[in-house]
């Protein structure tokens, strides 16, 4: 028989979410997205996508994240160990959302082409800024 060493595991640096919690997240992502969505219509009425003020608004999200982030743990009664998957359940119905939108009702992004073009590329950057942001702000649970 071989020799079975028992070893203790560390604690996980990402609790698990309860179905609440999933169910609440989707709810704050289904809403995230119809706010966004509006938004982001409005901002590339107003040129927002256009020369250096696209490099502002990729900043500005970059600034804002964490603090959606944070605004998101009580809505969603979430942990700071549950950030990482708490934004992954929202970024993923969100992103449902606009996938589903951009092939079936694009005007909801703007009434033409550029416009929608600048809300997706404003959509990925702040997915891709939210997981990055998430990761650094997630925290191991307290010993």
């Amino acid at each position: 028989m071989a020799d079975q060493t028992h070893t203790t595991s560390p604690s996980p640096r990402h609790a698990p979410l309860s179905r609440n919690q999933i169910i609440r997240l989707a709810i704050v992502g289904i809403v995230t997205w119809y706010a966004v969505g509006v938004l982001l219509a409005w901002l590339g009425g107003v040129g927002a996508y256009n020369g250096s003020a696209r490099l502002i608004m990729y900043a500005v999200i970059v600034l804002a994240t964490p603090a959606l982030l944070f605004a998101l743990m009580p809505l969603a009664g979430i942990a700071r160990n549950q950030l990482v998957l708490a934004t992954s359940v929202l970024i993923a119905t969100a992103s449902l959302c606009d996938g589903l939108a951009l092939a079936w009702l694009p005007q909801i992004y703007g009434g033409s082409l550029p416009m929608v073009a600048g809300a997706g590329g404003t959509i990925l950057w702040g997915v891709g800024a939210a997981c990055l942001i998430s990761f650094f702000v997630n925290q191991e649970p307290k010993s």
